[in-house]
């Protein structure tokens, strides 16, 4: 499930590239294209750490004792990537809900497919968000139990 999840969310942040950030960007002149390309940034970086996440494991299968421990350095806890990734689909969320709110016709119904597949996503993300701090919390618990025995 977790892998489904990391796939959906490199095919939405490809399709917020894609659809949504990169013809505003275009769109827009001079300075005011710069929110639009730092938005482009952080699709592509969730897209990649969600990429990283889901085939890393492959990648860093090697023999050596130095590929071990890079791989082993770079981790990062699952509670980080859902909570940054909740609040970037919340921001978007909003946005889309305010476009779907105030616009009419073929832009407010694309807007409310938005508003719909993030509205999805969101109460994904906050599940996968509770599983991942209560692992977290339990891992914690178990090397604090090992440090007093």
């Amino acid at each position: 499930m977790r892998n489904l999840f990391l796939l959906g969310v490199i095919v939405y942040s490809a399709l917020q590239l894609i659809l949504n950030h990169w013809p505003a960007a275009i769109n827009a002149v001079g300075a005011a294209s710069f929110p639009w390309m730092g938005l482009m940034v952080v699709d592509g970086a969730f897209a990649a750490v969600a990429l990283f996440r889901l085939l890393g494991p492959a990648f860093f299968e090697a023999e050596d004792e130095e590929t071990k421990e890079l791989a082993s350095d770079i981790t990062v806890p699952d509670s980080w990537f859902y909570g940054i990734f909740g609040l970037d689909l919340l921001a978007n969320f909003g946005w889309h809900a305010y476009k779907f709110a105030f616009t009419t016709g073929t832009d407010s119904f694309g807007y409310s497919l938005w508003f719909i597949v993030e509205a999805v996503a969101l109460f994904l993300t906050w599940v996968f968000f509770q599983a991942a701090q209560h692992k977290a919390a339990r891992e914690r618990k178990a090397r604090r139990v090992a440090g007093n025995a």
